[in-house]
């Protein structure tokens, strides 16, 4: 994990390597106070002899020792450019460590746990990537508590991380750590040992950052994401869609229904309130938990629809945006809280309904500049039949479809391997992966499916399926192409027709996706009602435009008046006057006092949109 944080850091700062290489003497003697303190209360916590709890205390003073012999290489006493170039990973100062101490009547595993500790559970630490059990307790125990060290404390690249980002980041890179000695750890730092030698005014500090998957939006992006928005309400107006809200907290018995797949796992609980909640008489989650977070839109538009179908239209054309959130590990394009935006025709039980929400999204992708994507499209009757077909059990779906799910990652070798892990037959598995190799991705693919699998498919799945690809392709007004893919899974189990996502090249996944699901309101009401839906990536959408410096399309465009210092009350009326003018005609005016260092204000407002600068003296007007 260090080595991630550095790689980051030296984006950020270029030329900033040998920092560190840099050595701090009471920086690594506060460092090796904290290790040893936490290692001695982890192995007592885990029930280790006393004497090895003393041991490793010992151990955590001086398993840094090796960067002592770090520094007269670095202080220019090695000259082997070979070792230099080693020393540059700082990999050698466990070994080092070991080496200088050898000989000086420290026991074996006061030793090897130095030497070690910086071997990862899954083998991939060093000096020799030792893995699991192999690599001894005390060197496991070591791990744990030198990276939370490291991540707490200050360094000279970066500031500490609060104990709660600590932990989370920890969880994320948990695979480096032997999971008993983990849990160890979570207990002697919920209990407070993990504070040890941590200022009293940094836990009290309030913390500047956002919450780990949360962000700060800049004016730049908001003005990116309010266009967006804008061109959302009008595009899918223009298709007959109403703006409609629903609550960001749902009752956790609709969230936890088994329609959301995987999103169960990520949501955001909420405890009970007041009297409510008797956390002394707590048995089960549900005890503790009635509501959640929303982690989508469609739960919640399900129940929406539920509730107030008498005084809506039928069919009802609903458009949501609003925020959602899942408890999910934050990588590029993806946060724990983020704008969805939704479109869904409910009552509509024909495949009008797909081609509308194909056009509408399309269309709208097509206004913000998005050219030569790809719409995927399948049907989960046709996943459905496809097994089938090959023989899988039907209570086994689920599960050959999970694995399918990885086609585009491992291929149909990866995906025959994990059916036979799964115990499926052999024949099976050829006849369903065969299927694959003849279906095409176009019209005539889906011809294939009906003729092929005729004995266990309704041949109007077919017929609707290539009725909805060849409208689109007929009457579409973007730049994009329909293919069928008969590996598209998409993850939500509510799903029960066509399905559908949005991919494009330039981010390497899905941007948007939707499909048919009839029979999800009816969990509600008790009547099945015809429903289909099409989300796009909002934020993914946002940070596409970003990265390729989309400029917004303006009428009049953005004007700066700069202002000299001090200028007559007389004479600033006078310009308000002028500005309050060309605001009225639908120019966006933006007024400043003039600065010193007049071209650097000039560059900060040109980066945010300003085209023209009018200047205003106190002598000239």
């Amino acid at each position: 994990m260090e080595v991630t944080f550095w790689t980051q850091y030296k984006r950020q700062r270029p030329g900033s390597q040998q920092r560190i290489l840099e050595f701090d003497l009471a920086s690594e003697l506060h460092h090796g106070m904290l290790v040893s303190n936490l290692a001695y209360a982890v192995a007592e916590e885990m029930g280790l002899p006393h004497e090895q709890c003393y041991e490793l205390a010992i151990a955590g003073m001086l398993h840094d020792i090796g960067k002592l012999k770090l520094t007269s290489y670095i202080n220019g006493q090695e000259q082997d450019p070979l070792v230099i170039e080693e020393l540059k990973y700082v990999r050698m100062h466990s070994a080092l460590g070991y080496e200088e101490l050898k000989g000086q009547g420290y026991s074996d595993f006061v030793l090897e746990s130095i030497l070690y500790h910086h071997e990862n559970y899954d083998g991939s630490g060093y000096p020799s990537n030792k893995a699991g059990d192999d690599i001894p307790i005390g060197a496991r125990i070591l791990r744990v508590c030198d990276v939370y060290a490291a991540l707490i404390s200050d360094r000279p690249y970066r500031r500490g991380f609060d104990i709660s980002s600590v932990m989370e980041l920890m969880i994320d890179e948990v695979k480096n750590f032997d999971m008993q000695v983990f849990l160890a750890f979570q207990r002697v730092v919920h209990n407070g040992d993990g504070r040890i030698f941590i200022k009293e005014e940094d836990n009290m500090a309030l913390k500047k950052k956002p919450v780990t998957g949360m962000k700060d939006i800049l004016p730049k992006e908001m003005e990116i994401r309010n266009y967006v928005m804008n061109m959302i309400r009008e595009t899918y107006g223009t298709f007959g869609f109403s703006s409609i809200e629903t609550p960001c907290v749902e009752h956790i018995e609709n969230l936890s229904s088994k329609q959301g797949g995987e999103n169960e796992k990520l949501i955001f609980k909420i405890l009970k309130r007041g009297e409510k909640l008797k956390l002394a008489e707590a048995e089960k989650e549900s005890d503790l938990v009635d509501s959640g977070l929303r982690y989508d839109l469609t739960v919640p538009l399900s129940r929406y629809y539920s509730n107030n179908a008498n005084e809506l239209p039928a069919p009802f054309k609903a458009l949501q945006m609003g925020s959602v959130w899942r408890a999910d590990r934050p990588q590029r394009g993806r946060f724990r809280q983020f704008m969805q935006c939704d479109i869904d025709i409910l009552g509509e039980p024909t495949y009008l309904a797909e081609i509308e929400l194909v056009l509408a999204t399309t269309t709208l992708l097509g206004k913000l500049d998005f050219h030569n994507f790809t719409i995927r499209i399948n049907d989960r009757k046709i996943l459905k039949a496809m097994a089938q077909y090959s023989g899988f059990p039907q209570e086994s779906f689920d599960t050959v479809f999970i694995i399918l799910d990885k086609m585009d990652k491992i291929g149909l070798e990866g995906v025959a391997e994990e059916l036979e892990k799964e115990g499926f037959a052999k024949e099976g598995i050829d006849a369903y992966l065969g299927l694959f190799k003849e279906i095409t991705s176009d019209i005539e693919g889906v011809r294939y499916c009906k003729e092929k699998l005729k004995d266990v498919l309704d041949p109007k799945v077919a017929e609707d399926l290539e009725t909805i690809i060849s409208t689109v392709d007929s009457v579409k007004t973007a730049d994009f192409k329909m293919s069928f893919d008969p590996t598209l899974v998409r993850g939500m189990s509510y799903y029960t027709g066509p399905i559908f996502e949005i991919s494009m090249d330039e981010f390497g996944g899905s941007v948007g996706g939707g499909g048919r699901y009839d029979e999800m309101i009816g969990k509600f009401t008790g009547n099945n009602t015809s429903a289909c839906g099409f989300s796009i990536g909002f934020e993914r959408i946002v940070m596409l435009l970003l990265e390729k410096n989309y400029e917004i399309p303006t009428k009049n465009g953005k004007k700066a008046y700069l202002i000299e210092k001090n200028m007559p009350a007389d004479k600033m009326l006078t310009i308000l006057k002028q500005a309050q003018e060309e605001r009225n005609a639908g120019t966006q005016i933006n007024i400043s006092i003039m600065k010193k260092n007049k071209k650097f204000q000039k560059d900060q407002m040109t980066a945010e949109g300003y085209t023209e600068f009018v200047e205003f003296f106190k002598d000239r007007m």
